[in-house]
């Protein structure tokens, strides 16, 4: 394995996927790409809600990104890994394929969400789309319990 990339959008599931595919590259000293991707958010066309500029949201956006994947390849290096770390525009599937298609890699690593099935339906499902589309092994980490089916005991401490 010469080659790993690691999606990341801040959430648990992604965070538990950085750490696995930080452990791998070191294993198989294999070079890391540590991938975000980012849309332009909706703009109300009307200008009745009061909404931020498109470049104004686009570019925050991209600097919480830009942050995030700063941070998750500075880790990477300081354990040890041969990692770099790209922020692109566009729906987070197309962009890990296309690195991935890049890269040549051998592995992608994706954290999934849980989405229940009728949010799945409805948004989509990146882990899926990347699982079935990806010319390499793909590696999911999942949240513990899918959304929709986690109690309101298990996620308020008693």
């Amino acid at each position: 394995m010469r080659s790993i990339v690691v999606g990341v959008d801040g959430s648990p599931p992604s965070e538990k996927a950085v750490a696995a595919a930080v452990e791998m590259a070191l294993l198989f000293r294999a070079h890391l790409t540590v991938v975000a991707a980012y849309a332009p958010p909706l703009i109300d066309p009307s200008g009745t809600a009061a909404f931020a500029t498109s470049s104004d949201a686009t570019s925050s956006l991209r600097q919480r990104y830009d942050e995030l994947v700063r941070r998750k390849v500075d880790g990477a290096r300081a354990a040890g890994v041969d990692a770099e770390g790209l922020v692109r525009e566009g729906s987070a599937t197309d962009v890990l394929l296309a690195v991935v298609d890049e890269k040549k890699a051998d592995l992608l690593v994706v954290g999934s969400r849980g989405l229940s099935r009728t949010h799945r339906l409805l948004l989509g499902s990146v882990s899926m789309a990347v699982a079935s589309a990806a010319p390499c092994p793909v590696l999911l980490f999942r949240d513990t319990a899918p959304e929709g089916s986690r109690s309101a005991s298990a996620a308020t401490p008693t």
